[in-house]
């Protein structure tokens, strides 16, 4: 999985990128002028900037937009690379976002707690980033 930017992100959303690339032991890449067409692979991930703070995260699955997300940030710690994150809990969401991201669901030590509400990504049990979720669009298939 690719992450990257909008084309002219702030500081604070190409830090996000960077730590969600790194949580999911994926590949970051700073976008620049490049379209989508030309950097995505079979998946990307695209953190969206909403008045000057990281605000949208779009996921795309060969090249079609899958899953959308706005959100507010309210927390975002640096922490030490791992292993790949699973995703635990039921629910349509969780399981849109585990296609979306191509990982599994389950139990670990790295995880990605969603529901309709906020999204957490875990480190051994403790939040390290915490996003709070305005709205979320399933309506496209993965």
């Amino acid at each position: 999985m690719l992450v990257t930017t909008a084309r002219k992100p702030c500081a604070r959303t190409r830090t996000l990128a960077r730590r969600v690339a790194r949580f999911l032991c994926s590949e970051f890449l700073t976008r620049g002028k490049a379209s989508l067409d030309e950097i995505s692979g079979d998946r990307a991930l695209v953190i969206g900037d909403i008045k000057g703070n990281p605000g949208s995260l779009v996921f795309y699955v060969d090249g079609r937009e899958v899953l959308s997300m706005r959100f507010t940030l309210a927390m975002c710690e640096d922490f030490p690379a791992s292993e790949k994150p699973v995703i635990p809990g039921e629910g349509e969401l969780a399981e849109k976002l585990a296609g979306a991201l191509g990982i599994g669901r389950g139990n670990g030590a790295r995880a990605i707690r969603v529901d309709d509400s906020r999204m957490e990504f875990l480190d051994r049990g403790e939040p390290v980033v915490v996003m709070k979720l305005l709205s979320v669009r399933l309506d496209c298939r993965v």
